[in-house]
């Protein structure tokens, strides 16, 4: 009987170790099957396209100049992003570059103004809908492009989170010098070049309140100032995104009658 019950004892120790190895084993082996550079940058949100096509870009300003996120290497793993809210997430490392949410949590304070708080809960609900996260793979892809790099994750629904490695500040928005009139404006909006600005090496997008990208039609450039068609958009605040071939941008709000 002694014999038999430390036969016992010997194989449920074996058993434990086994599997305590098995655990660290899969451990390990799940976090060195990811690329490290998700480890190794701090990521800025770019946009998120959601699978009907519609893009939402965050509009930096001073109580939000930038949406971060970041990816830890270390037991327990987990990941953390903010707006207003902090919102960070347990997560499984899987093989072939994706994870799992397994448990997530975030702050409940009052996010403002109204352009943040919409685009936090996209960005929220990217990560966070359904609430069971088990079944729910979360692949990413890392490409580099010169020495920017980008991280693209998709969610189960076929939403795209887009994330750089480069952060544009508020003081960077203001390399392109460009006002506009009238404001608020009822159907045709007119930018103004106030400096030397080749308006060839600008690009201009028109987003709402809530970062989606709004087709507009542009009139007429006259003397390097561009007249642009609002007259379809309904009532509400905008934002004149101005890109130069360098990356700098600039933001100016606007409002349509």
């Amino acid at each position: 009987m002694k014999i038999f019950i430390h036969i016992r004892l010997i194989l449920v120790l074996l058993f434990t170790l086994n599997l305590q190895s098995t655990i660290l084993n899969q451990q390990f082996s799940n976090l060195y099957a990811q690329d490290p550079q998700l480890f190794k940058n701090t990521w800025y949100l770019q946009k998120i396209v959601l699978e009907n096509g519609s893009e939402h870009i965050p509009v930096p300003n001073e109580d939000v100049p930038y949406i971060s996120l970041m990816f830890y290497d270390e037991i327990p793993y987990f990941f953390e992003t903010a707006v207003c809210n902090y919102f960070a997430g347990e997560v499984i490392y899987q093989s072939n570059n994706n994870f799992l949410i397994t448990h997530s949590e975030s702050s409940l304070l009052l996010c403002e103004p109204q352009a943040n708080f919409y685009f936090e809960g996209i960005q929220f609900v990217f990560f966070s809908e359904g609430g069971d996260h088990l079944e729910d793979p979360f692949p990413y892809n890392i490409t580099t492009n010169g020495s920017e790099k980008t991280l693209v994750i998709t969610n189960i629904r076929g939403d795209e989170a887009i994330y750089g490695d480069q952060i544009l500040s508020i003081g960077a928005f203001m390399d392109i010098p460009f006002s506009v009139y009238p404001n608020p404006v009822k159907n045709t909006l007119t930018v103004v070049q106030n400096q030397n600005t080749s308006l060839s090496d600008v690009t201009v997008y028109v987003f709402d309140i809530s970062g989606k990208l709004v087709p507009t039609e542009i009139k007429d450039v006259i003397n390097s100032n561009i007249s642009l068609n609002v007259s379809h958009l309904k009532s509400g605040i905008y934002f004149l995104n101005f890109t130069n071939k360098d990356g700098h941008k600039q933001i100016v709000r606007f409002i349509q009658q």
